[in-house]
């Protein structure tokens, strides 16, 4: 825990443990600036490099840290600074304060269409900024969407982030480049079936079909699929045959249910893009009053 004690030199005071990744723990933090005196309140993910595999360190790091250092979306989690040594990796971020939108749906229940309206506008504009710099996300779930204190939805964990093209792409002569990728990357109850098949996919519709199962889970309070069954699941996904909560369904609009039909399209071909995705009828309310404010 040297490399901890260091940052602490730096006005950092690490708190208690509040979640675990796959290769980091996160940490509460309490940092205090050394001419103010001001403090705020952050999140640290604290990655230890002896305990990550080679192709994590060498692939998939690189690219999170690039990536977190160039987004900057008022939907996006705040990355406050960022410092490495030879055996640690920390990622400061703001806290956000009332957890992640998994956790706030198990204890508060589903909610209601404006606000599902509200933060699927927030979500779908995020990662609309993400795709226009070419960069798709991945491992979109709620666990990976945090809640601020003035209830809005702050995108999060990038740890499965790329860019759509690489660089000798952006220098080709291909106008009409489409990079397909055939990496397995996030949680079979948030993937598509080309994902979940193993058949090369387009990688911003896959953040699309996640952008759905994410808004279902939000106006419904349950999964849309049982990933327990790989082969059913992806019956399923080609059927569109997703569970829902019938009470709350036949409260919903047709625009909404539009929106969720269009996200959970099987076929990537005809999905909705994520521009696409905000000026359907049930977006664009949202669109048109952010843009008059």
């Amino acid at each position: 825990m040297e490399d901890i004690r260091n940052i602490n030199d730096l006005g950092y005071t690490f708190g208690k443990l509040i979640g675990k990744g796959c290769y980091g723990k996160v940490y509460r933090v309490k940092y205090t600036e050394q001419i103010t005196g001001k403090t705020v309140d952050l999140a640290c993910k604290h990655i230890i490099r002896s305990q990550c595999p080679t192709n994590f360190l060498t692939k998939f790091l690189p690219r999170e840290l690039d990536i977190l250092k160039k987004v900057s979306h008022p939907n996006i989690i705040k990355i406050h600074s960022m410092f490495q040594s030879n055996s640690s990796i920390f990622i400061f971020m703001r806290h956000a304060e009332h957890g992640d939108l998994l956790d706030y749906i198990k204890r508060n229940g589903v909610v209601s269409e404006s606000v599902g309206n509200l933060w699927f506008y927030q979500l779908a504009n995020a990662i609309n900024y993400l795709h226009s710099m070419n960069i798709a996300h991945r491992d979109l779930k709620c666990e990976n969407i945090l809640i601020s204190c003035n209830m809005n939805l702050k995108l999060a964990d990038f740890g499965f982030a790329r860019y759509t093209l690489s660089v000798e792409d952006f220098f080709s002569s291909k106008t009409e480049f489409k990079l397909l990728s055939e990496t397995y990357c996030g949680s079979a109850a948030y993937a598509p079936p080309e994902v979940v098949s193993g058949t090369p996919y387009d990688i911003m519709k896959v953040d699309v079909w996640s952008l759905g199962i994410i808004l279902s889970i939000i106006l419904n309070g349950r999964m849309p699929f049982d990933d327990s069954n790989i082969s059913k699941l992806i019956k399923d996904q080609k059927q569109r045959a997703y569970t829902t909560n019938s009470e709350v369904m036949k409260k919903l609009s047709n625009d909404c249910k539009f929106v969720v039909h269009m996200c959970l399209e099987p076929n990537p071909a005809l999905r909705l893009s994520s521009s696409e995705l905000l000026k359907t009828p049930w977006l664009l309310y949202q669109v048109e009053r952010q843009g008059n404010k």
